[in-house]
């Protein structure tokens, strides 16, 4: 079944998800009434040529290569529906979920039109738009996710209301190790939200957490931001190129892609005037290779980077983040804080930068050995289900799928 998209629905879409913070809750009530009697028409218009939307015994699934590798351990007699947010994605997979029933719509009608009893959501800010029961499992695709909340720079009213909401269509939410069940638990017991945070662990955290480097010297400078725009970042590159060290960047295809979206310039433009430096390029690989992390010292924000790298390199990333309103790393809501001090070095200007990415290329070399082993430690005590995640998050949604 496929729901096409369209500018109103589009519209909710950036509305939802970018005012859901200030909107008063009648407003956003409102609007989300108009979006549910649209979706009963579709439904209706369904049941005229015998297509029936109510919820049946089964599981359903966001499409990913790490929740197809989740529906390998399911038993093959329990009936999976597949969910597609665009048509050209599902044409890229549509011959690994042969059989099995496939929903392509907009993200943000999802809730509505699932219809198995379990279903499992990547990501959260998903509205409740369904009355039939199901039970609901949100699943992020990073451990930073969890600590996302903390450095928010809102009026507690505001990040509260967003935090409801953003957990609102969600009957449980896996934590991938036990800092980010802790963190869940700490937000949910604050705002007073209903999701109950249960341990999960990440297929798509396991697969790079198998693949650590091996410990090497540093070699270069590596920048992946993604809230830190790039003309911010040009101080601190022209100082370590004029230091003699090696620059290497990679833009963030999310950033660059809503650029291109809105049919704006290349925002990373700014930065090829660096191009004259033989120690500058840029990293325009598919992903992010493990010999690149080996040898990198490893410049991010609030990307999920900020805490896979670390676990992957097994070296600190450096934090640089000169204080947002998104993203205030002075700010600790909940009494909680974003860093963790073993994985991250934190600058909030670039004389800071300067001092924690010398002082951090001197420690690696001199201790670097001891702080791979630390972190090595903290990966193996901390990470739910490494390597063997996909078999239990198996297990648990066939477990509810029973209760």
């Amino acid at each position: 079944m496929r729901i096409f998209d369209n500018l109103w629905i589009t519209h909710y879409y950036f509305f939802y998800d970018l005012f859901v913070y200030y909107v008063s809750p009648k407003c956003l009530e409102a609007l989300t009434q108009c979006v549910l009697q649209y979706t009963l028409s579709i439904k209706e218009a369904l049941l005229q040529v015998g297509f029936n939307l109510e919820v049946s015994y089964g599981i359903s699934l966001n499409y990913a290569p790490h929740t197809h590798k989740i529906a390998t351990f399911i038993h093959k007699d329990i009936p999976i529906e597949w969910y597609f947010g665009s048509y050209e994605y599902y044409l890229e997979h549509k011959q690994k979920v042969l059989g099995d029933r496939v929903l392509i719509a907009p993200w943000i009608l999802i809730d509505f039109f699932v219809s198995k009893k379990v279903a499992l959501f990547l990501s959260g800010i998903v509205p409740k738009l369904s009355c039939e029961k199901k039970i609901v499992i949100g699943m992020g695709h990073s451990i930073a996710e969890a600590f996302m909340f903390f450095p928010k720079a809102l009026k507690q009213e505001y990040l509260q209301q967003y935090i409801g909401y953003y957990f609102l269509g969600f009957d449980y939410y896996l934590a991938i190790d036990r800092a980010s069940l802790k963190a869940y638990e700490s937000i949910f017991q604050s705002v007073g939200v209903k999701t109950k945070a249960i341990a999960g662990g990440s297929p798509r955290l396991d697969l790079k957490l198998e693949q650590s480097c091996a410990l090497r010297s540093i070699e270069q400078f590596l920048f992946i931001p993604r809230l830190t725009k790039p003309y911010e970042l040009m101080g601190i590159i022209k100082r370590l190129l004029e230091l003699g060290k090696k620059v290497l960047f990679r833009p963030h295809p999310a950033y660059r892609g809503y650029y291109q979206w809105v049919g704006k310039q290349n925002p990373y433009a700014c930065l090829e005037v660096f191009l004259s430096y033989a120690g500058f390029s840029f990293d325009e690989s598919e992903s992010i290779t493990l010999d690149s992390l080996s040898k990198s010292i490893v410049i991010t924000d609030n990307s999920s980077l900020s805490y896979s790298a670390p676990l992957s390199s097994l070296k600190p990333v450096i934090l640089y983040a000169p204080p947002k309103k998104e993203f205030d790393l002075r700010v600790c809501n909940f009494d909680c804080s974003f860093v963790n001090p073993l994985l991250h070095r934190v600058a909030l200007n670039e004389l800071e930068f300067m001092q924690v990415a010398l002082r951090l290329e001197e420690e690696l070399k001199q201790s670097g050995e001891l702080i791979a082993q630390e972190i090595l430690q903290y990966k193996e005590a901390n990470i739910f289900y490494p390597k063997a995640s996909a078999l239990e998050i198996a297990k648990l949604l066939m477990s509810l799928l029973k209760s």
